[in-house]
């Protein structure tokens, strides 16, 4: 007990460290308090132990990267020596799904707000905590947009909704008695389960994120403009953006198209 409770005491200074001395989200500390619970199981230094991380073939990219992360600055925060190389992380390609599947997911769906909120999703490119986070004050239905508050990268911004999406909020709000506070009370683990339930049936795979990518992709693919589609997706930098561009199927064979000698 004793143990337990040491370990909960020092995981709690870990994660306020991480945001008040890094800056880091409380996402991305959760992430990392997760692998400094492993970490502590070990009995070795910070050192020792992303060594053996680094030779473990099982463990992804993603994993290691952000293990190295967490032990850099639990390091720091303990003024203990930390001079591993970080690990280079693949980048996989953001899948997204066909306007057919967004149809046929679309109308397979009976519950209410499941259905708005995979709706939202793709017509606005919000991540998955933003949309369940939405509250009805956060939305302006005469001028036509959300504040989006709740935010990974603590930055507050402006996204447009078209007539449509302003209509299917205001119904469901009616609907449910909805006339402060938050529109949706379900959790991202539900949101998750049940539209990875319902592709299924549908026979194929669909995930919350993989919501916020379509809507990407498709507005590249519309000739959107990439400055405000990264205004509007919340990126810190330009080059998460461009990548949309980069895995457009659809683009790269335009591309190709046009530019493609002919011998």
């Amino acid at each position: 007990m004793e143990n337990t409770c040491r370990l909960i005491s020092t995981w709690n200074g870990y994660v306020s460290y991480l945001i008040s001395e890094r800056g880091v989200s409380p996402t991305t500390a959760e992430i990392y308090r997760r692998c400094i619970a492993m970490y502590l199981k070990s009995g070795k230094t910070e050192e020792e132990y992303y060594f053996d991380v680094l030779l473990n073939e099982r463990y992804s990219s993603s994993f290691k990267h952000n293990m190295y992360f967490a032990l850099k600055w639990h390091a720091k925060m303990h003024n203990r020596p930390f001079n591993m190389k970080k690990n280079k992380l693949e980048r996989k390609v953001r899948m997204n799904i066909s306007l057919e599947k967004c149809w046929a997911l679309l109308e397979a769906i009976t519950e209410e707000d499941l259905k708005l909120a995979v709706y939202l999703a793709l017509n606005t490119g919000l991540r998955p905590s933003e949309v369940l986070g939405l509250e009805l004050g956060d939305i302006d239905f005469e001028e036509g947009y959300l504040l989006v508050k709740r935010t990974k990268t603590y930055r507050e911004r402006i996204v447009p909704i078209n007539k449509k999406t302003m209509v299917e909020l205001k119904r469901f709000a009616y609907n449910n008695g909805i006339k402060g506070g938050s529109l949706f009370t379900m959790s991202r683990d539900r949101f998750s389960k049940l539209i990875l339930r319902y592709s299924r049936k549908l026979g194929f795979k669909v995930t919350p994120y993989m919501l916020r990518h379509t809507f990407a992709t498709l507005f590249v693919e519309n000739n959107g403009n990439l400055l405000i589609l990264k205004n509007i997706m919340g990126h810190s930098q330009i080059s998460t953006t461009e990548r949309y561009v980069h895995e457009s199927k659809r683009m790269i064979k335009s591309g190709y198209d046009k530019a493609c000698p002919e011998f």
